[in-house]
């Protein structure tokens, strides 16, 4: 019987289908049955290093991986300090001892994309990073479709308040930037010679009293729609009119001439301040939460979402978290990875992480959750709206905006000037970088 070119075609993939199910059954070629034996039969030994989490926090992570896995054990080295662990893993990279798995910030990849292996295809392809994250995670991990680093928390900027003297002011909690401004004359407290003795909201001061500044000012720019940087990502543009715009706006919270003051970097540091109930207002992190309590434990503290403009129908959140990255210098990135994509896509684990650490999550699952959570809520809903910008260098761009800031509220400077002169700033350092 002559078969046609099809049904040959046919016959012959059945023929290897039915070979190589018969390979696979006599352990000749490996197969979905072997695989698993294959996991349980390496050996060797990771490192993973940390910033703030204790060990305790991944205990359900290495658990989950150890199963899989029982002859390969992680080693997890915790660093409390952000500058200390930035040193620490630069120095072991360059000798060749770095660990096989660290934490990357949101804002970092383009400085360290060299350093780190990025997830192969079949382990994690981009439609399931946006299935399962919101879409800053594609922004900052994945901006040309290949995915560098997956977090587990997402925390992001929000409007932290003092419940009970913003009641004594019978001032609602604004929602909108136009209410922010308008609280302010009503919260603040000046005694002669524009003292502040009571600051309705730590804004409008450089890095040296508010360590959030910057940050602000980056939502601020975000949301009125400035292009931070050029589509090629070969210059800064943050100049504009927008820009320029938002600049101003930030600034006049430290301009003793205007209804809008409340504060001075002649303040002390805003959490401290905070602690002492000498602030109404600031706009942080749900982590920094933890730090006021230490401070004061009595406050009776209150958290809504970030001010907004009015009328906008795409607000925006900005975002401060890490990712977890596979090192360049790991054997094995395939099983790296797979410790990663398991902690961090997994509701079970990512949940007892959340529960452990109280941080704002990541995954989609869990923000669905959480969105009527007393305390993470504001910053679970708060995950689905971020938008952040990429740096090649964030603290030395940090340092930058900020003197920008303080060139402006000490009078040595005007909005329009001082900002270009950073954006020319930021375009030598991106025209320095080689990617």
């Amino acid at each position: 019987m002559n078969l046609t070119k099809n049904q040959t075609i046919v016959v012959l993939v059945a023929i290897g289908v039915v070979l190589l199910t018969l390979l696979v059954f006599l352990g000749i070629v490996p197969g979905l049955k072997s695989a698993k034996e294959q996991a349980t039969k390496l050996k060797g030994e990771l490192s993973f290093w940390g910033i703030s989490d204790p060990g305790s926090a991944y205990q359900g992570a290495l658990d989950a991986f150890k199963r899989k896995y029982p002859n390969i054990t992680i080693h997890y080295r915790q660093f409390n300090d952000p500058e200390e662990y930035r040193k620490t893993l630069l120095d072991a990279l360059a000798a060749g001892t770095g660990p096989d798995i660290f934490m990357i910030h949101n804002n970092d990849l383009y400085r360290d994309s060299n350093k780190i292996v990025p997830a192969p295809f079949a382990q994690l392809s981009l439609l399931d990073l946006k299935n399962k994250f919101p879409q800053v995670v594609e922004q900052d991990f994945a901006p040309q479709g290949v995915v560098y680093a997956l977090p587990l928390s997402i925390d992001t900027l929000a409007l932290i308040y003092n419940h009970d003297l913003l009641d004594a002011a019978a001032t609602p909690v604004p929602d909108s930037w136009d209410k922010f401004l308008d609280s302010i004359p009503r919260l603040v407290k000046l005694s002669s010679g524009k003292n502040i003795d009571v600051a309705a909201s730590a804004i409008g001061g450089s890095t040296k009293t508010i360590d959030t500044a910057t940050d602000i000012l980056g939502l601020l720019m975000l949301q009125s729609g400035t292009a931070m940087t050029s589509a090629n990502f070969e210059r800064a543009t943050l100049a504009s009119k927008e820009g320029v715009s938002a600049f101003s706006f930030y600034t006049q919270f430290a301009d003793p001439k205007k209804t809008s003051y409340t504060w001075s970097d002649a303040m002390p540091n805003y959490l401290d301040a905070f602690a002492r109930e000498k602030v109404v207002m600031i706009i942080d992190y749900a982590s920094t939460i933890a730090q006021i309590k230490f401070r004061n434990n009595f406050l009776n503290v209150a958290v809504a979402p970030a001010p907004q403009l009015i009328g906008t129908t795409k607000p925006v959140a900005y975002p401060s978290y890490y990712g977890y990255a596979v090192s360049r210098q790991t054997k094995r990135p395939d099983i790296v990875w797979d410790f990663i994509i398991g902690m961090t896509t997994s509701r079970d684990v990512a949940s007892g992480y959340i529960a452990l650490t109280h941080r704002p999550p990541a995954l989609r699952e869990l923000i669905d959750a959480y969105l009527g959570d007393a305390e993470l809520g504001v910053f679970a809903r708060q995950a689905l709206i971020a938008r952040s910008w990429a740096q090649v260098d964030r603290g030395t761009i940090t340092k930058i905006l900020s003197d920008a800031i303080s060139a402006v509220i000490q009078g040595n400077s005007t909005p329009e000037k001082a900002l270009n002169e950073a954006q020319n700033s930021i375009s030598e350092l991106m025209a320095k970088r080689v990617f």
